[in-house]
């Protein structure tokens, strides 16, 4: 049953954004058809700059090792019984989200744009 539930989801998400993107060209291609209609010179219009999408691979390599910084130091206190007491999930909780803040704070910093930086 679960499965059928996940399927339904994923094809949900997949129609969604096909029907954006099948507006999205269409609304284009409408305008476009106008302009010609219009005797306008298409050539003239400015283009719409392109979209580049850059995956920010630095960022989430620095956070996938700030998060496993975390589990490794807090699992090693825990282990060593550093703390004396016995809360160990909330610790280790504690220390990964601690760690991946960290983890946020330093992909900030390392972002290559700099343009759109507040600090």
């Amino acid at each position: 049953m679960n499965s059928f539930i996940f399927l339904g989801l994923v094809l949900i998400v997949a129609i969604t954004f096909f029907l954006v993107w099948y507006f999205k060209h269409d609304a284009r291609e409408k305008e476009r058809r106008l302009l010609i209609e219009k005797d306008l010179d298409i050539s003239q219009i400015p283009e719409r700059p392109r979209f580049e999408f850059h995956f920010p691979w630095l960022k989430i390599g620095v956070l996938a090792v700030c998060g496993s910084l975390g589990m490794i130091i807090t699992g090693l206190l825990v282990e060593m019984n550093f703390f004396g007491m016995r809360m160990e999930p909330l610790l280790v909780m504690g220390g990964i989200i601690l760690f991946l803040g960290i983890g946020f704070i330093i992909s900030a910093y390392t972002d290559n744009s700099g343009s759109n930086r507040n600090a």
